[in-house]
């Protein structure tokens, strides 16, 4: 984190009546693909403190709380869900087909089924980093890969298995920018050695940072060559009709023209983002599958990355999300 019934093509293109088509997808719930949701890491926060209320690696001990939370998104009309699949070093094995802790593969199964138990449709899945993470690799650690990649191929049947739709974005914020060549390479080998087992119909490749000043839209070709995913996720914050448009215009501009986007981080539960994101979609006519919530409010966050429990999302809805 950092600091899908469409609207009509038309309302793009004719600016006088971008209101009516707003007001449209308001009343309807049609502006995106699918309802959308929140990113679900935490359970419950004790002032900032929010290490111990992960809903995973400990799903089996939480497992009450954490299904209260699950039932109220729900019950709010949440409907798609983003979590973490953090990688503690004491829970990852060391032999090929055994990457992950016995009891850690548990939680996640106990987890996924309890997200599909409370009527979620979809989820996805964001993968952290094994060891030192590759954002701050100044030398190649091709043992770091490899272990990373063992846990890939382990996950992946355990999501297949859950009977969730379901994505994973295989590095969250994973597209580099320019002065990271050792998460270029990481990257580029990670979606080669993906594609090449799995195809690419279940991923959203690495999400993106939308920070304008950072743009790191020029690495999105070096990463992927010729084949990018199916579907971009992008992460939107400050500035969001600025950032949503600039990255239209950016990814236009490579020749991504076809692909939908998802949003995978916003703000909590804000209705001048809502607003924003909105009207940038009116006036690009991109195609959005779905937003996501990060639990950080934008105005008066009591805490430094995660402030809340992201059980409203009542504001996007308001707005066709």
């Amino acid at each position: 984190m950092k600091r899908h019934s469409k609207v009509a093509g038309w309302c793009s293109f004719i600016p006088l009546i971008a209101p009516i088509c707003l007001s449209t997808a308001q009343a309807t719930g049609n502006l995106v693909g699918s309802r959308g949701g929140s990113d679900f890491l935490y359970f419950d926060l004790q002032g900032c403190n929010r290490d111990k209320f992960a809903i995973l690696p400990d799903y089996d001990a939480n497992r009450e709380a954490i299904n209260d939370r699950l039932a109220t998104m729900f019950k709010n009309g949440q409907r798609r869900l983003r979590t973490a699949i953090p990688l503690p070093e004491n829970l990852i094995g060391n032999t090929p087909g055994a990457a992950l802790n016995p009891g850690y593969k548990k939680n996640i199964k106990g987890l996924l089924s309890a997200i599909k138990r409370n009527g979620f449709e979809e989820i996805e899945i964001g993968l952290g980093s094994v060891g030192d993470p590759p954002f701050k690799w100044s030398e190649w650690h091709e043992d770091w890969y490899v272990r990373r990649w063992s846990i890939i191929v382990e996950l992946r049947p355990l999501l297949i298995a859950s009977g969730l739709h379901y994505y994973i974005d295989l590095l969250n914020e994973g597209i580099p920018a320019d002065n990271q060549p050792m998460l270029l390479r990481y990257t580029q080998r990670l979606w080669t050695d993906y594609t090449k087992s799995f195809g690419k119909k279940d991923t959203v490749g690495f999400s993106i940072i939308t920070t304008i000043q950072q743009d790191r839209f020029t690495q999105i070709p070096l990463v992927y060559g010729n084949n990018p995913p199916e579907v971009f996720d992008l992460h939107i914050y400050d500035n969001p009709y600025q950032s949503f448009v600039n990255a239209h215009g950016r990814l236009k501009a490579l020749g991504y023209t076809n692909i939908p986007w998802i949003i995978g981080e916003a703000y909590y539960n804000d209705q001048s983002e809502a607003n924003d994101i909105a009207r940038a979609i009116q006036e690009t006519g991109q195609r959005v599958l779905f937003l996501l919530e990060w639990p950080l409010r934008r105005v008066n966050a009591a805490c430094d990355a995660v402030d809340v429990v992201p059980l409203d999302f009542g504001e996007y809805m308001k707005r066709g999300f």
